[in-house]
């Protein structure tokens, strides 16, 4: 593996430390970034927009007679840093105490894996700077020639590449270093209907490897599909229907159910999970599990933010919730033991087929694959978004429809949970499949 920083910035981040526990500090986090991107934007048949930044800074958490701040510097110089340290350790004496803020326990830093999870590609320093230019030009070519039969408005292509570096220690013991490389393509094409409506298809990929990108040609009929079958969208009638959320819109179901068993929400009572580890919250088919050691996932890490050497650790076991999600610092609030706040990708146990399985099993109802913004509260559960898709008539996936409103209970909604695809999703890191609910109230016209 390629080296993640150099000596240079090595003897920066244990310099910063040295000096924050010259001033008196009783704990500090010292942590390195370096982040660099190069994007292309292709628009129309033109070049649009090309852009190459880079990113540095040293980041400090600083812990003060049980007070604690944040302060970061781009400068590295050893006086400027001196100044820098001094500075930042004089304003926090002037904060208010707040004794929960402490480093991590030490112990459960501890037990870190030890595997490579292939995070870094060495295409992104090998690859030729016309390259990018080419890929972004193919894919409007490649979504044109597709979207042949639709009238066009405008096309919008974009690829970019990054890569991060990082190096963070704490003065209790924690060390780490990581490199992680990201490629992405994007698509989006805008179109015009018989009535005369702009409707926009869009597709992309975005993966740690160049080589694990959907292709140009995949991106391009996926947009244009996307675009064409909006056309000719119809209203529907208010009811209750059997839906099938697609995999790619599904994470906007899963996120508001995962979100209220952070730590935040439980401490503030705030959350519907509040005491119901142990107990069932959803259908007995959802069986979910954070992994954050699969390699090559955009969730992939070997410790959290505060540290805490990561996991496989179950969340839904066959609709049963198995544990919070509660860093170190709204535990020693709640005095409970950490579980860790972050996510790394999502395992789920699957079901059989895609969207197209899903609708002949149903036989009437509807399939959404956009949400249009809407909200969720966490206390209550309570979820509302706009929704658009497809009317599912006798096993079959038919006309488009618009302008419509989801509304449920998410304990209520995922209860009713009663067949998932085999279709998880594999771009980001929620990867859920394409999923069924029964008697969901969708209003129309």
């Amino acid at each position: 593996m390629k080296q993640v920083v150099d000596s240079s910035v090595r003897e920066a981040v244990e310099q910063a430390v040295a000096l924050a526990l010259k001033h008196g500090v009783s704990g500090v986090s010292a942590s390195f970034g370096r982040n660099r991107g190069i994007s292309v934007e292709w628009r129309d048949g033109r070049l649009d927009r090309v852009e190459d930044s880079t990113e540095r800074g040293v980041a400090l958490g600083l812990y003060v007679a049980d007070r604690y701040s944040g302060h970061s510097t781009s400068d590295l110089r050893p006086e400027a840093l001196d100044r820098f340290v001094a500075d930042a350790v004089a304003r926090t004496r002037l904060l208010e105490v707040d004794p929960y803020r402490q480093l991590t326990d030490p112990a459960l830093y501890q037990g870190r894996a030890e595997i490579d999870l292939d995070l870094y590609d060495a295409a992104f320093e090998q690859r030729e700077a016309t390259a990018r230019r080419e890929e972004a030009q193919a894919l409007e070519e490649a979504v044109r020639q597709e979207a042949s039969d639709l009238d066009i408005i405008s096309v919008t292509a974009s690829v970019g590449d990054q890569v991060s570096e990082g190096m963070q220690i704490r003065s209790n013991g924690f060390e780490g270093e990581s490199l992680q490389t990201g490629f992405s393509r994007w698509i989006s094409m805008t179109i015009k209907d018989a009535q005369g409506r702009k409707l926009v298809g869009s597709d992309g990929s975005t993966r740690c490897h160049l080589s694990d990108l959907k292709s140009i040609g995949a991106i391009a009929r996926r947009a244009a599909e996307r675009a064409r079958n909006q056309r000719d969208a119809v209203h529907i009638p208010t009811g209750q229907y059997r839906v099938i959320v697609e995999n790619r819109v599904m994470p906007q179901l899963l996120n508001p159910l995962l979100s209220p068993l952070s730590g935040s929400t439980l401490q503030q009572k705030h959350s519907l999970w509040l005491d119901r580890v142990g107990t069932k919250i959803a259908s007995p088919l959802l069986t979910l599990y954070d992994n954050p050691h699969i390699p090559r996932g955009l969730g992939a890490s070997l410790w959290d933010s505060d540290g805490i050497a990561t996991k496989r650790r179950p969340l839904i076991i066959e609709g049963v919730l198995q544990t919070y999600l509660i860093d170190q610092y709204y535990a020693r609030k709640m005095g409970v033991q950490p579980t860790g706040e972050d996510l790394g990708d999502l395992e789920w146990t699957l079901g059989e087929g895609d969207v197209n399985h899903l609708a002949a099993a149903i036989g009437d109802g509807l399939l959404i694959n956009r949400f249009l913004g809407g909200n969720s509260n966490p206390t209550t559960g309570e979820i509302s978004k706009g929704c658009a898709g497809h009317v599912v008539r006798n096993g079959r996936i038919c006309e488009p429809f618009v302008e419509a409103n989801f509304a449920d209970n998410l304990e209520h909604l995922f209860e009713r949970l009663t067949l998932l695809g085999a279709d998880a999703e594999p771009e980001g890191t929620a990867h859920c499949p394409s999923c069924v609910f029964d008697a969901v109230q969708v209003s129309g016209h």
